[in-house]
């Protein structure tokens, strides 16, 4: 392109904000954002911010294109044009930040932030000279507090070309140079306090410094600004106490720290003072008020949970720390009082934590018995604030604001009932529903908490239990239908005390059955009798009764989630009968779904329903080994012949279809699953029929069928020979198929994804097949290319298997064969010699940008095992790698790519992945960032 001129580029900037035609806009964008990434866009932004009477949009797009150069093309700059620079934009902040909108002083300020950062060498108190060069009048002192608000924001930008080192030392010394911001502050407080604006930003600046520490927290806690920000709390400008409240919680984060001693004594007087103030507010419905004093008195009472809250004589401030949450969870408004919740689950967790150490149970209750009040409180605020309207007449829409605020209460109650007990909770909660005079709405908010898990911590022996469910069996049809879900809810929940008496499962089923005939509480009432299965399935008699109501489920129009539960609660109680009535049960389970797939067969209809269905019961078919000790043949084995014989039937019939093959193989898999090594009788007609189907059709399903019978039968003497043919005859084609073109591995990442969890087994069961030239090579080879494929499951499994493969010298996998390591460890060394060029490679690439940032980390697991495994050599190739022309003529500089090999000395010692992930795939992932990844708002 020619040498662009600021006539043309105000233009473009004209066009793009202005013009209503899309073709023209992108367009002006595109020759905008091509003009960036040159070295004419810094000459254009510079002539442009020096002229004042340009339009505000231009100014806006010549900042923002300034700053954009300093954060990503710094090094374009010579060393001796950094002070003109410098003196530039400062003129430009001065002249411009005032008179224009905010965003034109935050795009220079941002600008000016990264220059000073990047020439920290040179330019020592960047601070104190923008103080003395704008603090003097209103105009400039607006710029100057967006520059002082951001410079310490922008240390920790990772777009800045800088070492780790560098960003450290910069960091430091700001920490202890800018000791001249408190003063200024001070000083923007004192002579600006008719200035909204202004304050507003002075709070904002303070709340910037105060985040990043250092030395300018010590001055804070003595400082005037102190009583300001909490001055400005009780204000009636809601942006002003917003900023104010953003300050004070900062400072209390600082203040936990033992680096900061002398915050929190500050803090905490001022802030419990708060207390009488917020109850006047809530007397007066000021909602914005409260809630802004009631994040400050969260905040430091959170900030007071410490053991000595507990365990010894609590100070007067941390009593009334804990007075002051009980007056905001008294309130009526559920956003304040969510504030809160913070609080509570910290308080629970130290008493929580503090009473697993007392062994006596008589002394752990009286522990506990001190906060009981509190807590019981808690709950009373929290039955008033989930209670539904008395007039709404439908069930609450999940989507109300008061359904998200009962889930969350629901959560706290879960984690904190420990403290009342559910005997003592459910008992307060029971008598709240009895009270004379109640509501409908007060009776489902008792019954709502009581579903909060309290009713599953009852013991058998809870008198309050019995009480309960005959309360709720009083519930009448034409109660309000809020009211009768609730208590089906809670019939699940009461499922493990029922277990214990079998007139009371029996009553539960009665009821559930009944409700499960209605529309309104069908979904509830499925759930329920999942709980009910799950928990009392050694007690349960209605077996019978159960697998008939399930296979008539068609007719009461199930979708498919609940006819799976269903089927699910079946299988659960069929499990765990005696094995003499086992195998009728599950015969009486499956048998019509085996015939509608016969009937599918017959008819050409799509069996995939039924299959689903079938896999389900499989699924959850999961019978413990102890009833399985004095049998001669496993209970389900005559079943599971008979329905793999109308499996094999479906296959051969739909061979060509993926979908109804992938449904099909799911069910065998779960089949060999509840099998384990008893399905011996039906495993070679399985790996013929896998075999013949892959070889025809190339269904990957058919890989994870193969990935569950080496997990069964690997090991097996008699069987892993033909098992690891069947693997070989599986993967060799595999292989070919996904190195047969350069987008073969992603037009199958499915097939990628199946192939490596089949490899992966292999790896952990026969460990020394898949270090062969035949299976072990095409395995690291074709792993490598994945490294840089842009599917997560497949990418996540192919980085596992190469993690594994890697370091299977060091893993568990040896632990019974210690002294085979030493070979093992031979054998990645010789792979990795061989091919670990390529692998390392697709590591580097993979975080310069050739993957999003979510699959760094595997990334980073394999050259962490690479590094580990073979020090020298990964040294070596990470060398030769960075001198690339494709590395070394990127924007990191020289002393970033230093520092990043300098992470490969052979004699670093790492402690363990986490550091490597951060030294490596963060760190080296950042000084690679284009323009191409930034957001047009960044």
């Amino acid at each position: 392109m020619a040498t662009p001129t600021l006539e043309e580029f105000i233009k473009a900037v004209e066009v793009f904000t202005k013009t209503s035609d899309d073709d023209e806009r992108d367009a002006a964008d595109e020759w905008i954002q091509g003009l960036t990434k040159t070295v004419d866009a810094w000459g254009i932004a510079d002539q442009c911010l020096q002229q004042e009477d340009i339009a505000p949009d231009v100014h806006f797009f010549a900042a923002q294109m300034m700053k954009m150069k300093i954060q990503m093309a710094f090094p374009e700059v010579p060393q001796e044009s950094h002070v003109s620079l410098r003196d530039a934009l400062c003129s430009s902040l001065g002249a411009l930040a005032g008179a224009s909108v905010k965003r034109i002083a935050v795009q220079l300020a941002l600008a000016l932030a990264d220059l000073a950062i990047q020439m920290w060498e040179v330019w020592e108190s960047p601070a104190e000279d923008l103080i003395a060069m704008f603090g003097q009048t209103p105009e400039t002192v607006v710029g100057l507090l967006e520059f002082l608000k951001i410079l310490p924001e922008e240390i920790g930008n990772p777009l800045l070309c800088l070492t780790h080192a560098d960003r450290g030392e910069v960091a430091s010394r700001y920490g202890q140079n800018c000791v001249s911001v408190i003063p200024f502050l001070e000083s923007c407080i004192e002579r600006y306090s008719g200035d909204s604006s202004i304050v507003e930003r002075t709070f904002a600046c303070l709340d910037s410094w105060l985040r990043f520490g250092g030395e300018v927290t010590i001055a804070f806690a003595h400082s005037p600004l102190l009583g300001a920000c909490f001055e400005a709390v009780v204000e009636p400008d809601p942006t002003l106490r917003e900023c104010a409240c953003e300050a004070i919680v900062s400072a209390v984060y600082l203040g936990k720290s033992r680096h900061h001693p002398d915050l929190n004594p500050a803090l905490v007087p001022r802030a419990l003072e708060l207390q009488p103030m917020f109850a006047d507010a809530a007397a007066a419905n000021d909602f914005g008020l409260a809630q802004s004093i009631a994040r400050v008195l969260v905040e430091i009472s959170e900030s007071l949970v410490d053991p000595s809250l507990v365990t010894g004589d609590p100070s007067s401030e941390q009593l009334a720390a804990i007075e002051a949450m009980c007056t905001v969870a008294s309130y009526d408004d559920t956003d304040t009082v969510l504030l809160t919740f913070g609080f509570w689950y910290s308080f629970a967790t130290l008493i929580w934590d503090i009473s697993t150490h007392i062994q006596d149970p008589d002394e752990r209750d009286r522990f506990k018995d001190q906060f009981r009040e509190y807590f019981k409180l808690l709950y009373e605020c929290l039955l008033r604030l989930v209670r539904c309207e008395a007039e709404i007449e439908a069930i609450l829409d999940r989507d109300e604001e008061l359904s998200d605020f009962r889930e969350r209460a629901a959560d706290l109650v879960v984690e904190t009932q420990f403290i009342l007990g559910p005997e003592f909770a459910m008992g307060e909660l029971l008598g709240a529903c009895q009270s004379e005079g109640v509501g409908w709405n007060d009776i489902e908010a008792a019954l709502y908490l009581m579903s909060c898990r309290l009713a599953f911590g009852l013991k058998p022996d809870s008198e309050v239990a019995p009480q309960l469910l005959e309360a709720i069996s009083t519930i009448r049809a034409d109660d309000h239908p809020q009211l009768r879900v609730t208590s089906v809810k809670l019939l699940g929940d009461l499922a493990r005390w029922g277990s214990h008496h079998p007139e009371a499962i029996a009553k539960i089923w009665e009821i559930l059955l009944h409700a499960v005939q209605e529309q309104t509480l069908r979904v509830p009432a499925i759930f329920s009798i999942l709980r009910l299965c799950e928990t009392a399935r050694d007690r349960f008699t209605n077996l019978e009764e159960l697998i008939t109501f399930v296979e008539h489920c068609d007719e009461m129009d199930l979708n498919r989630a609940d006819t799976n539960r269903l089927l699910r609660a079946s299988a659960e109680v069929v499990s765990h009968q005696k094995p003499s009535d086992m195998t009728p049960a599950f015969g009486a389970l499956v048998r019509p779904i085996v015939a509608k797939l016969q009937t599918d067969v017959e008819g050409d209809d799509s069996p995939v329903p039924a299959l689903e269905r079938l896999g389900e019961v499989f699924k959850w078919t999961n019978i413990p080994s102890d009833s399985l000790k004095h049998v001669r043949e496993h209970p389900l084995s005559e079943v599971c012949t008979e329905v793999f014989g109308t499996l094999k039937l479906v296959m051969e019939h739909f061979a060509d279809n993926r979908i109804i093959i992938e449904e099909a193989n799911r069910s065998v898999k779960h089949m060999l699953r509840s099998l384990d090594v008893h399905a011996h009788t039906i495993a070679g007609d399985i790996l013929q029929l896998i075999v013949h189907l892959f070889q025809a059709h190339r269904h990957p399903s058919c890989l994870y069928v193969c990935t569950g019978i080496v997990r069964t039968f690997g090991r097996n003497e008699g069987l892993a020979d033909d098992v690891l043919e069947v693997v070989q005859t599986l993967a060799n084609p595999t292989f070919e198929l996904l190195s047969s073109s350069a987008d073969a591995l992603v037009q199958n990442p499915e097939l990628v994804d199946d192939l490596f969890r089949l490899l992966l087994q292999t790896l952990r069961t026969i460990p020394h097949a898949m270090y062969t030239e035949d299976l072990g090579l095409p395995a690291f080879q074709l792993g490598a290319a994945t490294m840089l494929l842009r599917h997560r499951m497949a990418h996540e499994t192919a980085t596992e298997y190469l993690r594994q493969f890697i370091g299977m010298h060091r893993g568990i996998y040896l632990e019974d064969h210690e002294e085979e390591r030493p070979r093992f460890l031979e054998l990645s060394c010789q792979f990795i010699e061989a091919e670990g060029a390529k692998l390392v490679e697709s590591c580097i690439l993979a975080f310069i940008g050739e993957l999003p940032q979510m699959y760094h980390a595997d990334c980073a697991d394999v050259l962490y095992e690479v590094h580990i495994t073979a020090p020298e050599k990964c040294y070596r190739m990470v060398e030769a790698i960075l001198q690339t022309e494709r590395l070394s003529s990127s924007r990191a500089t020289p002393a970033q790519l230093m520092e990043f090999l300098s992470n490969f000395d052979s004699d670093q010692k790492w402690d363990g992945v986490v550091d490597f992930r951060e030294e490596v795939a963060k760190r080296f992932a950042r000084i690679f960032t284009d323009y191409r990844t930034l957001d047009d708002g960044q």
